[in-house]
């Protein structure tokens, strides 16, 4: 992103909307046109309602490259921690070595579920007797 336009987001990023516009101003006359130009942004009026928000084009595009530059850096995040998060797994792991595979990996599993179903069947049998 050019410095130009890291620029008009930033100039949009803080705005505090420096020019109203009512409707019909902007219905009746182009001098609008030269405040949007400079200010990059205008709140639009209807009577004293804020209707909506009129950015020039190059703000727009600003804003949109800075979308997807953020989206961009969200996804790089994402994949970084998801590559910490395996090393973890890998690196907790390093020492064991009691791997189980077939009826040996099945019996495993099925004992643990037993396990964990007489630990709920116990706390549930504790609660219905207080």
């Amino acid at each position: 992103m050019s410095v130009e336009m890291l620029e008009r987001v930033e100039k949009v990023k803080s705005f505090e909307l420096p020019e109203r516009l009512s409707v019909t101003k902007l219905a009746r006359s182009s001098e609008w046109r030269s405040s949007l130009q400079e200010k990059e942004i205008l709140e639009i009026l209807d009577r004293t309602e804020t209707i909506g928000i009129m950015l020039s084009l190059e703000a727009f595009e600003g804003i949109q490259m800075y979308i997807k530059e953020l989206e961009a850096e969200i996804e790089l995040m994402e994949h970084e921690k998801e590559i910490l998060q395996v090393q973890t797994i890998v690196e907790s792991r390093k020492d064991y070595t009691n791997y189980l595979s077939g009826k040996e990996l099945e019996d495993a599993a099925l004992q643990l579920l037993d396990e964990g179903t007489a630990q709920v069947r116990g706390i549930l049998n504790d609660d219905s007797n207080n």
